[in-house]
């Protein structure tokens, strides 16, 4: 192939975004969208090569995968082996376990599947994940195992019809992506059956331009051609975010400008010349490796840190990660590519060495339960909060939210699972998981003392009582699943509706003003359809950089002391500040609001432990209640939970 230095500015175009987007930059909300660019581009150089040394009668496919592990390989396997230490200082034994099962899946080229499998709502936050993006490595990897194979047995067909039925692919693959949007996400995200076709739309343009007898754009059909796919490109990084339903048709942006720009760009345009800056392209020469370490860079200062990086310091670490890049590029990425220089033999033995190496730790720190004796804990108490490996097992975090019974289910799920509770009054709760971890609470003390309450709960995961853009975790649309709220009031007319949600702005709002105006809305509604109900809106509760086993566990081993039961070490600050506006902006006529900051927290900090045990925690990650603190929090807000004034069920008729 010839060399085209505006290639290696493209995969700058995508590597950049990428890393400041990881970086929390919300200037880049979209730079998710490099990896699909690198999908584009990959499809691009390897069908380009596998045509061209398939024309020439000089392809095999051990000198394919070959090359391929000359390419991915070495420095991917530093990095594992770089994070291995970090992980043994840093991690608590349940992340240290789930880091460990991703060591083997990537030297299988499965970490895909597996954060597919592991992606649901009780994971660790993707942001702790060292080896989290390199699931675009194995959907890569994946779809090479199978693409050089099938691309020979139909080479007899001809150019235009293996470009029929790769664009037949294409279509299929893109339309599932967007099917599979709404009931699930992850999977769309992270397999390969879903971004086959970015990677097929590469291969179509190879096909294409290897062809000489297909027309060519004229020169100002190539610079408007060019500018318009660094155009969508741009739009992409800079438009969408997290929130953006993807990879579905919104991927086309970037998937679109990138083919765009490989079709269009040369030496002759501006674009081209753009892209083929010196700088540019050492940034693109460099891009594989600066892709590998940001991420295991920003994950593990985020993890041994008692509060998130601010964006000094991530920038600092985003420059570093171009550092290592090069090192790594320089006197790693480079040798292993030449024959000359590691020898075939020498490259088989030390990657197999190295692959072997990651299984076996990998399976150790699974069957070890992340290595837990590496902590040397003298303290019995600090030793048995450190043992606690998964937190949501342990602390029966799904039988206390009736999930999939009475949480995260249809209103007819809701009847027919007796969830609907009518006594001589009622309480309604709505809102998301956290406010499902009320319900716990509710019940035990409504039990104690107050049996005349019915309590009904119509809660989503990652589902806020808004009307803004967005999905519940069960699919829902988040109107949709205010609408089953306010269909449950006009129902049973409660005396009390009870609210609340992961009051942080992650949840389809990014500030407290535009939170209170979703809520102020949708309160209304509320009581339009259940004039006599009250509201009670109870505000943020305190949650913590991680867990809150991890920072008690990481407390101890950085003072030697256990744990106090108030502590700020780790605790989230921005908590405290929505807690203080909403306390002046929520209530009104019909509306009260109650603080679980006053609850659980002094001025030394907030509650680590509710009893005499360093395990009997409030929260069991970051923020969800267990059993316990939801029972605390219920108690010390029981009199405005369970008014005396409340309105019975016949009165509210």
């Amino acid at each position: 192939m010839q060399y085209r230095r505006e290639i290696d500015g493209l995969r700058a175009l995508a590597v950049v975004p990428v890393v400041l987007f990881h970086a929390g930059f919300q200037t880049f909300g979209g730079g998710f969208v490099g990896v699909d660019i690198f999908f584009v581009i990959s499809g691009y150089l390897i069908t380009s090569i596998i045509v061209a040394e398939r024309q020439s009668g000089h392809f095999s496919m051990a000198g394919f995968y070959e090359r391929r592990a000359r390419r991915i390989l070495p420095a991917l396997l530093l990095v594992m082996a770089c994070c291995i230490p970090f992980a043994w200082a840093f991690m608590a034994p349940q992340d240290m376990r789930s880091f460990s099962q991703s060591l083997v899946a990537v030297s299988l080229f499965a970490s895909n599947v597996l954060f597919f499998l592991t992606s649901g709502y009780f994971d660790t936050a993707a942001e702790l994940k060292p080896l989290l993006h390199t699931w675009s490595l194995a959907v890569e990897e994946q779809y090479y195992l199978l693409f050089p194979g099938v691309l020979l047995l139909a080479w007899r067909f001809g150019p235009l019809r293996i470009m029929a039925g790769l664009g037949a692919v294409l279509v299929v693959s893109l339309v599932a992506a967007q099917w599979a949007l709404p009931m699930q996400p992850s999977g769309a995200f992270y397999l390969l059956p879903t971004r086959i076709w970015e990677l097929l739309l590469g291969a179509l343009l190879a096909f294409y331009l290897a062809d000489a007898a297909y027309p060519r754009p004229g020169p100002r059909i190539a610079e408007l051609g060019a500018a318009t796919g660094l155009a969508l490109i741009a739009a992409a990084v800079l438009l969408l975010d997290e929130k953006t339903p993807f990879p579905g048709l919104w991927a086309l942006l970037p998937t679109l400008g990138t083919a765009l720009v490989i079709l269009c760009a040369g030496p002759s345009n501006r674009v081209g010349k753009l892209l083929g800056l010196r700088a540019v392209v050492g940034v693109g020469l460099i891009s594989y490796s600066a892709y590998l370490w940001h991420q295991p860079l920003f994950a593990f200062a985020r993890y041994a840190s008692n509060r998130p990086p601010d964006g000094l310091w991530m920038g600092l670490l985003a420059a570093s990660a171009f550092v290592l890049a090069y090192a790594s590029w320089r006197w790693v990425e480079r040798p292993f590519r030449s024959r000359q220089q590691i020898r075939t033999r020498v490259l088989v033995l030390a990657a197999g060495a190295g692959t072997a190496a990651m299984v076996v730790f990998g399976t150790l720190g699974h069957y070890t339960n992340g290595f837990a004796a590496r902590f040397h804990i003298g303290d019995p108490a600090v030793a048995e909060l450190a043992r606690i490996v998964d937190p949501y097992q342990h602390f029966h975090y799904k039988e206390s939210l009736r999930d999939g019974r009475c949480h995260s289910v249809s209103l007819d799920a809701l009847e027919r699972n007796g969830c609907i509770d009518i006594r001589e009054r009622q309480i309604l709760l709505i809102g998301d998981s956290y406010a499902a971890t009320l319900y716990a609470g509710l019940a035990a003390v409504r039990d104690a003392r107050h049996p005349e309450f019915g309590i009904v709960q119509v809660t989503d995961y990652n589902g806020p009582p808004f009307d803004a853009p967005g999905r519940t975790d069960d699919g829902k649309t988040l109107p949709e699943a205010n609408r089953n709220r306010i269909a449950m009031a006009a129902r049973i007319r409660p005396a009390l509706i009870v609210v609340t949600w992961m009051i942080d702005g992650s949840n389809a709002v990014g500030e407290p003003r535009a939170a209170a105006d979703e809520l102020d809305r949708t309160i209304d509604r509320l009581l339009d359809v259940s004039p006599v109900s009250q509201v009670l809106v109870i505000g943020p509760f305190p949650r913590w950089s991680g867990t809150l086993q991890k920072q008690m566990v990481n407390a101890y081993l950085r003072t030697g002391q256990p744990p106090p039961r108030y502590m700020s070490y780790g605790l989230l600050e921005h908590d405290a500040e929505w807690d203080q506006f909403f306390r002046t902006r929520i209530p009104r006529d019909r509306v009260a609001y109650a603080s679980a900051q006053d609850v659980f927290c002094r001025s030394e900090g907030c509650l680590t432990h509710i009893g005499k045990r360093l395990s009997d925690l409030p929260v069991l990650d970051w923020g969800h209640l267990t059993r316990d603190g939801s029972v605390y929090l219920a108690r010390a807000l029981e009199d405005q939970l369970f008014p005396a004034s409340a309105p019975s069920a016949t009165s509210a008729r």
